[in-house]
């Protein structure tokens, strides 16, 4: 349903989706423009507000980094493991749309002991409820027409989605475990990308010998 607008620096896009809205007697409605199934029932302002009911727990959760709830910083991270898993488009790459549906089921805001968010350990929660899940994963818009965001993906490509589930979990667990924050982050940056940060070891002060707690900024 979407048109992507891809930048000539490759690291950019834009989805486009294209609606019609209709006003008859006081009543809206809308529909979506399908590439193959034509005009289908839909209810984007629901679905936004959905979405920002879902979000109002995580209203203290912002960090000072990024400036976004831990809700978004979750998202955005499985959006990114997404994309380094599977770079091209694919009927069996789950949408943006998959990982807000996921958060939104299995997302509580997450601290840490001082309470501080823990986007980590939110992070690993997902991804162990997805690993979990038995049978095929099934995400369905709460608005019409109410349909699996997933079910485009194959029976071959749900087992993979889900094993790729449980190796992000297993990376995280491991991360979690490092005392060294460099180190860490080293491993985050096998699952999120060469760019994510990793710093400089004098940054980190000094080695501790608790688990090192990657925080907000360093892990969104």
């Amino acid at each position: 349903p979407c048109v992507r607008v891809i930048y000539a620096t490759k690291d950019y896009h834009v989805d486009l989706v294209a609606y019609a809205w209709r006003k008859a007697n006081g009543i809206e409605t809308f529909e979506l423009a399908h590439k193959t199934d034509g005009w289908r029932p839909a209810d984007p302002p629901a679905l936004i507000s959905f979405v920002e009911r879902t979000r109002e727990p995580f209203k203290d959760t912002k960090d000072t980094a990024t400036q976004t709830d831990q809700f978004r910083r979750v998202v955005r991270c499985l959006k990114r493991w997404n994309d380094e898993a599977i770079p091209t488009e694919s009927d069996d790459k789950p949408s943006g749309l998959a990982f807000v549906l996921l958060c939104a089921t299995t997302l509580q805001p997450t601290t840490t002991v001082a309470g501080k968010p823990d986007d980590l350990k939110a992070t690993l929660g997902v991804a162990t409820f997805a690993a979990a899940w038995p049978g095929r994963l099934i995400l369905k818009k709460p608005t019409p027409e109410y349909d699996d965001v997933l079910e485009k993906l194959s029976d071959e490509a749900m087992p993979d989605l889900k094993a790729r589930f449980a190796k992000l979990a297993k990376v995280l667990e491991k991360a979690a475990r490092e005392a060294d924050p460099v180190e860490a982050c080293k491993l985050l940056r096998t699952v999120f990308g060469e760019d994510f940060p990793v710093p400089e070891p004098e940054e980190t002060a000094r080695r501790t010998a608790a688990p090192a707690i990657i925080t907000s900024s360093s892990s969104a």
